[in-house]
This record gives C-alpha cells, structure tokens and sequence, in this order.
C-alpha cells in the first residue's frame, strides 16, 4: 500500500463556475473598462444634448487658420441642429485677409451662420444622414471667389443615438447582473425583499418569482 500512488487525471479541466486568478483579474479589467467607457459615453451624451439645445440659438465655432501663406481654416461649427467640419482654402492669389493666425473661438446667431443651408447643395455624397460637400465658390468679384470649401455635415440627432447607446446597454447589463444577484441570494429580483418566507411571490412588490407554467 505504501507504493500506491494516484495517477493525475489525463486531461484536467477546472471546476465549472470556478476561475483562475488570471481569469478573474481579466473579468475585473474588462468590468472596469467597460464602466469607465460608459461614464465618459454618458457625459459625451451630456454634452451633445447641451450644445443640441444652443445651437438653436448660438452658433459656435472653433478652428485653425494656417500661420503663414493665405489664409486656411480648418473648423468645427455647431449651429441650428447640426455640427459641421469645415476645410476653406482660398485660391493662392486669393486676396482674402484674416484678422489673426492660428487657434479661435467665436460665437454668433445661429441665423448668421445656419448649418441647414448646406442640404440645399446637389452635389452632395450623402451617407444617410451624414453628408459631405466639396464645391468651389464662383467667381462674382467678391472677397471668396475661387475658395474651395470642403464640409462633413452631421446632425446632432445621430450623434446623441452614436453616444448614448453605450450608457443605455451599460444600465441594461448592471440590471440584470443585480437581479440575476439577488435571486441566486434568495432576495426579490426586483425590490431585494427577503423572499425565504415566501418563494413564490414577493410579498412587498407583488413579483411573482417562479409563476406557473401556462396551460
């Protein structure tokens, strides 16, 4: 008997429901990431209803002109529903002039500048419901003839569906995690009330725990 020895099984396989401590730590890292991302999605979300709101009113705008050479600006606009990135470039003996160089920031009337104008343009590649222009100003004797503008158009209401869906599936995800916890804890899913009294039905709520079958 003191020969005996027992022989490790040939193929091992953890215990279902049991993790490893790397395992565990990975589940805990994606957990957290996963929080974090939808924390900062929820104040994007924030963000996009605010300036949504502002733009009906206020038209702001921040940008880039190029520091040397005619004038180039690079921006983004919010104004009446809708956010715009800009490219304007003057032709090279374009006599336009700029009162500074490099980085700005301004605000006006939403009716001074209206985003929505630019869905009157034909020669638009729409990719429902972003649009994109690239045209050329003509040439009527005025300080923008030749300037070549360049627009990515977005409405605010995609950009609210594109920030929001992560916080949304973040709360559906916590609540069911909480009520699949609360019943394995021997607690009503829906309110926590002890249910070891009464399985079946939550006597606070009303919750029916293990409802009949239908017939």
């Amino acid at each position: 008997m003191s020969d005996l020895r027992l022989r490790p099984s040939r193929h091992p396989r953890p215990l279902p429901g049991v993790w490893d401590r790397g395992e565990a730590f990975a589940h805990l890292m994606r957990r957290k990431l996963f929080n974090l991302a939808a924390a900062l999605s929820l104040l994007l979300t924030v963000a996009v209803c605010v300036l949504w709101v502002r733009s009906y009113w206020t038209a702001d705008v921040a940008g880039f002109w190029s520091r040397t050479g005619v004038p180039i600006s690079d921006t983004i606009w919010s104004s009446t529903g809708y956010v715009s990135l800009r490219h304007w470039e003057p032709p090279a003996n374009s006599k336009v002039q700029v009162l500074s160089r490099g980085w700005f920031y301004g605000s006006q009337s939403s009716a001074a500048d209206d985003n929505s104008r630019f869905l009157g343009q034909g020669d638009a590649d729409r990719l429902v419901p972003v649009s994109y222009y690239n045209f050329t100003w003509p040439t009527r004797g005025g300080p923008f003839d030749g300037v070549r503008e360049r627009v990515l158009l977005v409405p605010y209401w995609f950009l609210l569906a594109v920030t929001g869906t992560l916080p949304i599936v973040h709360f559906l995800s916590r609540r069911r995690r909480r009520r699949a916890a609360r019943a394995a804890a021997g607690l009503c899913p829906a309110c926590g009330y002890d249910l070891r009294a009464t399985p079946d039905r939550c006597p606070e709520c009303g919750t029916l725990t293990n409802p009949a079958p239908a017939k």
